[in-house]
């Protein structure tokens, strides 16, 4: 009888995993390892990612594991923590690129900013679950200036493209929990006012060249142009069906830069062509509808918000990689989500669907009535 309790009582956490959502992830990211494979010069990056991988579904399902009422007590330290690392990069980070945003633990390297795409969303969750009935204006602006604060500091790095991701995320959050589509379309409004000061002031001269590429790639093919022209040929060379595993000219002959990291969708989709595509387009989708669904089950107002943020954010990096892969948008710098070499970006996703899962579970406590 003791044994039965004891089973019992370790197969309870285990409910909160979602056996639909987790195959999936596990999926998309064999995938993106299948592209790897072909994508990578050293096997070493291959054999990384796998362990990477292994260590991702093992947080997912320990992160479900844990009560979302505990995570809600963890938004405080992990959002300060955040910020104390990304305060440790410009100081101690390491410098790749003309720009820094890596520390260096001695056993792995971490790239805090991926860590802020799940702390800023937990954190106004958290911040949002003190007052569970009545939301108002005074909340929103504190939330908002609770994500601004780490998205400048990742904009000094400078890495422009999370930065804006991480800010989405946390508006993404602000308007699950209630602000209205006036308060949104007047920020839009205001930042589409606010684009000439940006563009003198904010961005550098290689983001400027980047936007400028996007209109007219061939102004500078060797230059600012180079990754949009060799992606763009890349896609469009795989035809219906692909050039097959590990024969794709691009990414073999060195022609695609960053073809293990931003462009590692310009790899499949030159190997396995238009159907591989909407394979692996698929199981985006599947993904993103197995967490709305949990979103809309999720019986906690904050958890329900945390859950559809953590979606949105999943599908926006998602879609902006796959625009700038294909010429649509201008190289930000953002990998594929799952899908992409990156140990940081792959935990900080496993560890985001992880706590989704516990949220989405979570059952608050009945409050009893005059008649209960």
């Amino acid at each position: 009888m003791v044994r039965a309790f004891v089973l019992h009582a370790l197969a309870l956490p285990l409910r909160r995993v979602d056996w639909l959502l987790l195959p999936l992830l596990a999926a998309l990211a064999g995938l993106g390892l299948v592209a790897l494979h072909s994508a990578a010069e050293d096997v070493r990056l291959v054999e990384r990612q796998e362990a990477y991988l292994l260590l991702g579904l093992g947080l997912a399902v320990a992160a479900a594991c844990i009560s979302w009422r505990w995570w809600r007590l963890l938004a405080a330290p992990f959002y300060l923590l955040c910020l104390l690392l990304l305060a440790l990069v410009p100081w101690l980070g390491i410098e790749a690129n003309n720009a820094r945003r890596w520390l260096d633990l001695g056993f792995v390297t971490l790239q805090p900013s991926e860590l802020a795409k799940v702390a800023v969303p937990l954190a106004l969750a958290a911040f949002y679950g003190l007052w569970p009935q009545r939301r108002r204006y005074w909340q929103h602006g504190v939330a908002l200036l609770l994500a601004l604060l780490p998205a400048m500091m990742i904009l000094d790095q400078p890495d422009l493209g999370t930065a804006v991701m991480v800010l989405l995320a946390g508006v993404l959050m602000i308007f699950f929990a209630g602000l209205p589509w006036l308060f949104m379309l007047s920020g839009a409004a205001l930042a589409a006012l606010a684009a000439p000061l940006m563009w003198s002031f904010v961005l550098a001269d290689y983001q400027k060249q980047r936007i400028l590429a996007v209109i007219d790639p061939h102004s500078d093919p060797l230059g600012a142009g180079y990754h949009t022209i060799q992606s763009s040929i890349a896609v469009g060379s795989g035809g219906y069906w692909g050039k097959g595993w590990n024969q794709g000219s691009q990414a073999q002959l060195g022609f695609l830069p960053e073809h293990h990291t931003d462009f590692i969708f310009a790899v499949y989709a030159e190997e396995f062509g238009f159907a591989g595509c909407l394979a692996l387009l698929g199981v985006f989708m599947l993904i993103f509808i197995r967490m709305a669904t949990l979103a809309g089950k999720a019986r906690d107002g904050a958890a329900g918000c945390l859950v559809a943020a953590f979606a949105s954010v999943f599908a926006l990096q998602a879609l902006v990689n796959l625009a700038m892969v294909s010429g649509v948008l201008p190289v930000v710098g953002l990998p594929l989500p799952l899908v992409s070499y990156g140990g940081t970006s792959l935990l900080a996703f496993a560890l985001s669907f992880g706590i989704a899962m516990a949220a989405a579970r979570h059952r608050p406590p009945r409050r009893l009535g005059f008649g209960g």
